[in-house]
């Protein structure tokens, strides 16, 4: 197993304690001019000291912890922003095409369409989890996963065709209008 270096603050649980203890309330006070709630902001930068101490392993290249956790905490924030902005376009669009005779809630409805994702191949699964659930741009995902735009496109139109077939056609409306 590599080895983290002795000068980084998550070289060992203690020092990763103290780094934690030092910037936890200024890294919420950031996070909260991204996010509204303080509950919120402290479960995001919880989840990137999380993602700081799952990667501490290859991150001896960090020159400057602080302003590494920093750009953590503030994709982190992005991310949670544009996930739950991408929920919401999906909730609205689920009201917009339910009808009165339709007993599913919206929570059910996204519970059906995850379901149906978990049954695509793997990067299919990836791509559509990434563009559909917490709002990637093909761009990014190109970019993540190596791949190119193109691939990401195809494999976007994979996904919904896959899934239109697994899911009610409530969903399909749904899914229609996100694609606008």
């Amino acid at each position: 197993m590599k080895r983290v270096p002795d000068n980084l603050p998550w070289s060992n649980v203690s020092t990763f304690e103290v780094f934690y203890k030092l910037h936890f309330e200024k890294m919420v006070v950031l996070c909260s001019k991204l996010v509204d709630d303080r509950d919120t902001c402290c479960q995001v930068v919880q989840d990137a000291f999380f993602k700081l101490w799952e990667k501490r392993f290859t991150l001896d290249h960090v020159d400057n912890p602080a302003a590494y956790l920093y750009q953590t905490v503030r994709y982190t924030a992005l991310d949670y922003g544009r996930k739950r902005k991408k929920e919401e376009e999906v909730l609205e669009a689920y009201a917009k095409y339910q009808s009165p005779e339709t007993d599913n809630n919206a929570e059910e409805l996204i519970a059906q369409i995850k379901k149906a994702a978990l049954q695509l191949p793997g990067k299919c699964k990836a791509i559509f989890e990434m563009s559909f659930f917490e709002g990637f741009s093909n761009e990014e995902i190109s970019a993540y996963l190596n791949i190119s735009p193109l691939t990401v496109k195809k494999q976007k139109s994979i996904a919904l065709q896959k899934i239109r077939e697994l899911v009610p056609v409530a969903v399909s409306a749904v899914m229609l209008e996100l694609l606008r």
